[in-house]
């Protein structure tokens, strides 16, 4: 079953032309060093909930846009190989680098597939 890196963080609307070059480039670098699917995405008309939501969970300022991610992996073991890659490589950290992206607000985690189709 595959693994997963799974992120949501928020990012400078007037950035987002910005941050989907970056989620391109990045996406390349990760393709090459063999993750098997990259996706990312802009929310949409989401609204803050009473208690919880996406805007509430990375703390979304009035200027900002809630981005979903994921990165899919074989396995475990491929996901820990391909991350400590990435995180070696030169011209993945330098992609990164921008300060209009609320990095310290960002949420993220790995799963374990339980269901594909």
């Amino acid at each position: 079953m595959s693994c997963f890196d799974a992120f949501i963080l928020p990012v400078k609307t007037a950035h987002l032309e910005d941050y989907r070059i970056l989620a391109v480039q990045a996406s390349r670098i990760w393709r090459r060093l063999a993750a098997l699917e990259v996706v990312e995405a802009e929310g949409e008309g989401l609204e803050p909930g009473k208690l919880t939501s996406f805007p509430r969970a990375v703390l979304l300022e009035e200027d900002e846009t809630v981005i979903w991610s994921f990165i899919r992996f074989r396995d475990r073991a491929h996901r820990d190989e391909v991350v400590a890659a990435a995180m070696a490589d030169p011209e993945l950290t330098a992609v990164m680098d921008v300060d209009w992206i609320g990095g310290k607000r960002m949420i993220w985690g790995v799963f374990k597939g339980i269901a594909e189709t």
